[in-house]
């Protein structure tokens, strides 16, 4: 979804804009990547794999546990949508 090859440019962070996700507090961060994408990113998990995101450089920087990209024209008609889960 999001890999090193596709050069993802982090635009904002909204560290007041919080949600849990699977008991990790989490922020929103909004970039653009061939599109636009919006995450929910949390500092407290340290991996360098992510199966949605691959981009080393920003794995080392947060986590993302929600993934969305998305068309600036058309947000809710056509996007892609990544979102951590557990079992």
């Amino acid at each position: 979804m999001i890999s090193s090859t596709n050069s993802l440019e982090i635009g904002a962070y909204y560290k007041n804009s919080i949600k849990t996700i699977c008991g990790f507090e989490c922020y929103r961060v909004k970039g653009a990547a061939k599109g636009l994408v919006e995450m929910y990113v949390t500092e407290e998990i340290n991996l360098n794999y992510n199966p949605a995101f691959t981009n080393r450089y920003l794995l080392d920087l947060f986590y993302p546990l929600y993934v969305k990209k998305y068309s600036e024209n058309h947000p809710n008609d056509v996007y892609k949508e990544y979102v951590f889960e557990l079992e």
